[in-house]
């Protein structure tokens, strides 16, 4: 059985009582002031090159080498910037490339660029970091192991091994001394954060020292390896082997697994965005659906929301189950919390836009500068914002219009919408995408496999959060 599997070992739970602190707190001062000069000098040659092209200079330039001029928008520049400044930057780079709407579009649309095009760690620091991790020889640990990376990205790359035990695996290897430098660079982050709501309305609406603070955290438990393991053991618990579903998470093997180090099991499959193999199943739709079904299962049941869940994370797996890869960026929602994303879902799969204001005006206690709201107009403005979500198929929604008009919608009334919310509607837009290859005719706001699935939860929870507040208090 997998329970008496040599390499299964214990999963350090006491982790979720005592969570990791945040990186900002492990850091002097002195690094603080290095890497904020640093960073200021990368983004000051960034802007002088952005000045020099605006004033033609760079064209002069051009002219004397065997290059080809290509303009330098400030977008550019500044995407420039980020990978200069390392994995930190890198990885926010891609918090903005996956937020259309909290910041400009060309942006957003500049930092795709950064998403893969990261070179991987020479071996020999990989093979460094897994021997001091386990204060043991990589032969010993490994019967095989691939020197050659299957995926690189800012934080960590992955490599294809074998246990000594003969079982496939893939082994998730942090990239060197990066806490000290991660911890600085967030420092310098939440500043620059705080600095510019002092001066800026946007900011503040936009709420940006909350945005970095949500990174600051999110990145924090990013880069302890054994959380993401947690919670892949958690992911795995809530779906019963033996039931139906048959969607899973890459089993943890324990004893092979350290804060910079994950080693778990090997999936074998596609992509869910592989149009070629997935149109070969007898219906790829339901398949994605079950993807989906499982998603919110997780999030409305159990208050667990996987926030990474792109092409690359979800496989469709040669033994015919759903597979979520990558559980280093997860959240959770309190009952209140789970409650309300429900009655969010329900008010979108209803078209109920009255109930969904009174919502997010009551989460958002109101207006930022305390004006007086109109339900009823918040209400058609959010109609116009989620409308072509629950009217039109995947293949007539334009994507690039949807947060930015719930940003803006936030905006016109001094609501700062809920994050919750805006991450569902990011993470279903997510899956709109596999749709749109799959499926062009579903629509995944309006699925009745969906909204099915929310009404019989919503009870549950109401009845669940009714006891408890039944409970007498000590």
């Amino acid at each position: 059985m997998d329970t008496e599997h040599p390499f299964r070992g214990t999963p350090p739970i006491e982790l979720r009582a005592n969570p990791p602190h945040p990186l900002t707190e492990r850091v002097s001062r002195g690094r603080v002031l290095l890497r904020l000069l640093a960073t200021w000098w990368i983004l000051g040659l960034a802007f002088w090159a952005w000045v020099a092209d605006r004033l033609f200079l760079r064209r002069v330039f051009y002219v004397f080498v065997p290059r080809r001029y290509e303009p330098l928008p400030w977008t550019r520049a500044l995407r420039l910037a980020f990978e200069r400044l390392g994995p930190t930057y890198i990885k926010f780079g891609q918090v903005i490339a996956s937020s259309k709407g909290l910041f400009p579009e060309r942006l957003c649309e500049e930092m795709r660029a950064v998403l893969d095009d990261v070179p991987p760690e020479p071996f020999a620091r990989t093979r460094k970091t897994i021997e001091e991790a386990f204060d043991a020889p990589l032969s010993t640990l490994f019967d095989r192991f691939e020197e050659a990376p299957i995926a690189a990205a800012s934080i960590a790359q992955v490599h294809g091994a074998t246990l000594p035990d003969g079982t496939d695996v893939v082994v998730k290897v942090q990239r060197p001394n990066l806490p000290p430098r991660v911890g600085a660079d967030l420092r310098v982050m939440g500043a620059a954060a705080r600095l510019a709501e002092r001066f800026s309305h946007e900011a503040r609406l936009g709420n940006l020292s909350g945005i970095v603070g949500d990174f600051v955290e999110t990145l924090t438990q990013e880069m302890d390896f054994r959380l993401e393991g947690l919670n892949m053991d958690e992911f795995n618990a809530i779906f019963d082997p033996q039931d139906d579903k048959l969607v899973c998470a890459p089993r943890v093997y324990w004893e092979r697994t350290r804060g910079h180090v994950l080693t778990m099991e090997r999936f074998i499959g596609c992509r869910v965005d592989d149009v070629e193999r997935m149109q070969t199943l007898p219906d790829p739709e339901a398949e994605l659906v079950r993807g989906v079904l499982a998603w919110t299962e997780t999030l409305l049941r159990n208050g667990m929301f996987h926030g990474d869940v792109h092409a690359g994370n979800l496989m469709y797996l040669d033994d015919g189950r759903i597979g979520f890869l990558d559980f280093g960026i997860v959240g959770r929602f309190d009952q209140t919390t789970r409650e309300q994303s429900m009655e969010f879902l329900l008010c979108l799969a209803m078209s109920n836009y009255k109930r969904f204001a009174e919502i997010v005006i009551d989460m958002s206690k109101g207006s930022i500068d305390g004006r007086e709201l109109d339900v009823n107009e918040v209400a058609e403005d959010l109609r116009n914002a989620y409308g072509p979500l629950t009217h039109m198929t995947m293949a007539e929604i334009e994507y690039g219009e949807v947060l930015p008009n719930i940003q803006r919608t936030g905006m016109k009334h001094g609501l700062r919408f809920p994050k919750e919310f805006v991450l569902i509607t990011k993470q279903f837009l997510y899956f709109d995408r596999y749709a749109r290859l799959l499926a062009p005719n579903l629509n995944m706001f309006q699925d009745p496999r969906i909204a099915m699935q929310i009404m019989q939860l919503l009870p549950q929870l109401q009845a669940a959060q009714s006891a408890a507040s039944a409970q007498p208090t000590a």
